[in-house]
């Protein structure tokens, strides 16, 4: 689970630290002040799970499981169209790094909306720059703009928008990434590699990210982070 964390220690073996880092650190933030009931939707192993500190009961969905005994199984079966629960029960849904991963955002988020309370909270999290990933379901990139227009759609207002990297940040982590995947297949040394190249990298992007540069351009990030509230 440590590579989902945002652990200083992982600058030293996670390929995806700058990606991880504020990305937890958000889903920390706001997850604590989710309370009562919240749905993770598309939970996976439920890797944010001990963030939601003051939800009373957390209910992992996901439309199959892995079939790894070691992974945390959900406590609910989703077979991607309609979620078994009861409309307006649920106080809080959490989605993080699903949305991309579907091919019907509106019928999604209006299943989210159904189940959600009258000014329930969906904390929505999906990459804006990465690399495709569990091909051959990944769909699509959200830019602000179409993720904010998705949820305005479907009866969501916009509380809370995040963008996580600076312009440098996010280019320093795809140059990480992209030394990773060369090394990964050097066995013996790719540990020894892992921290002479890309743990510099790592370590200047969160120089760069420290120091008042006076041009911080917003157009190229790594994450979005939304809260929204269902209000219709």
């Amino acid at each position: 689970m440590e590579i989902f964390s945002n652990s200083f220690s992982t600058i030293f073996y996670n390929p995806f630290f700058v990606f991880r880092r504020e990305l937890y650190s958000n889903i920390q933030r706001i997850g604590s002040t989710f309370t009562n009931t919240t749905l993770d939707f598309g939970c996976g192993t439920m890797p944010y799970k001990h963030l939601f500190t003051n939800t009373k009961q957390y209910i992992g969905l996901d439309i199959e499981t892995s079939g790894n005994p070691y992974d945390r199984q959900p406590d609910i079966v989703y077979d991607g169209k309609l979620i078994p629960i009861d409309s307006q029960t649920i106080d809080n849904v959490f989605c993080a790094e699903v949305l991309e991963h579907v091919f019907n955002p509106n019928d999604v988020l209006q299943e989210i909306n159904r189940i959600l309370k009258p000014n329930g909270q969906l904390l929505l999290t999906c990459p804006f720059t990465i690399f495709e990933h569990e091909a051959p379901y990944d769909y699509a990139r959200y830019s602000s703009f179409g993720l904010t227009h998705l949820l305005k759609e479907n009866g969501f207002e916009v509380v809370e928008f995040v963008k996580t990297g600076s312009y440098l940040s996010t280019v320093l982590q795809l140059i990480a990434v992209y030394i990773y995947f060369a090394i990964a297949k050097i066995p013996v040394l790719k540990h020894i590699l892992f921290i002479a190249l890309i743990t510099p990298l790592f370590l200047l992007s969160l120089l760069a990210d420290a120091l008042p540069i006076t041009i911080k351009r917003k157009d190229l990030y790594l994450n979005n982070v939304v809260l929204a509230k269902k209000i219709r």
